[in-house]
């Protein structure tokens, strides 16, 4: 008889984490009995290889007491499943679900959270139910390096606690599905620029649209397509940007896409302009697309990624890394004004090496994809069974 794993987090939406849930769900589903525990199952975007588990709780509400009520229902739910199902381990993510996972621990279930924004990381030091709770995981599972240094210098006493598990990639299937569905971009006739992700702020796109203001001198036809949801008011406010800087016919915001490999496959360059990552998805899906790709070089992921070079070295120009193009540090701050930044038109400087250059453009392309491969199934699969059986 398989034993139960419960993998808890708040929804299947369309972030990272999520994508991460359904990949996770599919490599272990064969040896273990999934279930996929979540707060709310109306939304669900990716494919579960399990069984759904539905606590019914939806969002937490505003109102401090009515908070606490509602973690008190998701903690008796949830509790309530691990007595019923009896699971071996249960793994959750997001910082909400993390800390009702620890709270719900029962002998026999290890309680494994997980940390995979670098904001998360931030807000555990400050936090103080964070830093009464997360000692009593089994293992704190971190998605890059950096994001485990930041915990480890934050709160020394859980260095022994923390482990390193990236994120996993099936290259093939990527390259299958970005045949599929072929978008609008394949009939322009400029350098087609791709970014993918939610349009959070921490995507840092408003950088990237005044890059390609000034890679409008050069290739008057340029494109740039950023693929991802709207975020708040994040979505008007790049269009606002877009209409002021007169680029309406240079950069489109596509809007979700179930398939946004159809989109890298068909650019010149991927580029990642955010601020704060925790190890990008959509970096590694374009290096498994053969695009050649320049990121900033922030915290964290995107040099772990890209780089041999130590995970706290850090980018001062336009770095020629082993898989990709590094450049600096983008602001953290906002700013939908025309103003150009400095760092803006390195950023512009580096996608025009690509774009000038297509021997470079195939060799980072070889590069990125021999990267890829190196993030496979098989390498998270037997660290995800250590972590379950208690062998790390």
């Amino acid at each position: 008889m398989k034993k139960t794993i419960f993998l808890f987090l708040s929804q299947m939406n369309c972030g990272g984490q999520e994508r991460f849930v359904s990949r996770l769900s599919e490599m272990i589903s064969d040896i273990y009995k999934v279930y996929i525990v979540l707060n709310d199952n109306r939304v669900i975007n990716f494919p579960i290889f399990g069984t759904v588990l539905n606590l019914d709780v939806g969002e937490l509400p505003s109102s401090f007491l009515r908070r606490i009520a509602e973690t008190l229902k998701r903690f008796a739910r949830l509790r309530k499943a691990i007595n019923q199902y009896l699971p071996i381990a249960c793994f959750s993510f997001g910082e909400g679900s993390n800390l009702i996972n620890v709270l719900s621990k029962k002998r026999g279930t290890r309680v494994l959270t997980s940390i995979r924004g670098y904001a998360s990381a931030e807000r555990m030091a400050k936090s103080y139910l964070s830093r009464i709770l997360y000692p009593h995981s089994d293992k704190i599972v971190c998605v890059s390096k950096g994001i485990e240094a930041r915990i480890h210098h934050d709160l020394p006493k859980l260095k022994k606690k923390t482990v390193v598990l990236y994120n996993a990639y099936d290259c093939e299937r990527v390259q299958a599905l970005s045949k599929n569905n072929l978008p609008a971009i394949c009939d322009l006739s400029g350098p087609k620029l791709v970014s993918v992700g939610t349009l959070r702020p921490e995507k840092g796109y408003w950088h990237l649209i005044k890059a390609v203001w000034v890679l409008k001198h050069s290739f008057p036809k340029i494109h740039l397509s950023i693929v991802g949801r709207n975020y708040k008011e994040n979505g008007s406010r790049l269009q606002e940007l877009i209409d002021q800087l007169n680029l309406q016919q240079n950069v489109t915001l596509e809007g979700y896409s179930n398939n946004p490999y159809a989109f890298i496959a068909y650019s010149d360059v991927y580029v990642l302009s955010s601020v704060r990552e925790g190890f990008p998805n959509a970096l590694v899906e374009a290096m498994a697309c053969r695009r050649p790709v320049v990121a900033a070089d922030c915290l964290t992921g995107p040099r772990e990624i890209l780089s041999h070079l130590p995970y706290d070295t850090e980018a001062t120009k336009i770095e020629f890394a082993d898989y990709g193009i590094l450049v600096p540090r983008l602001c953290i701050e906002e700013d939908y004004s025309a103003t150009i930044l400095p760092e803006e038109k390195v950023l512009a400087q580096a996608i025009n090496l690509l774009l000038e250059n297509t021997d470079l453009q195939k060799e980072y392309g070889e590069r990125a994809y021999s990267r890829a491969l190196e993030f496979s199934y098989e390498t998270c699969r037997s660290k995800v069974i250590d972590l379950l059986e208690g062998n790390n």
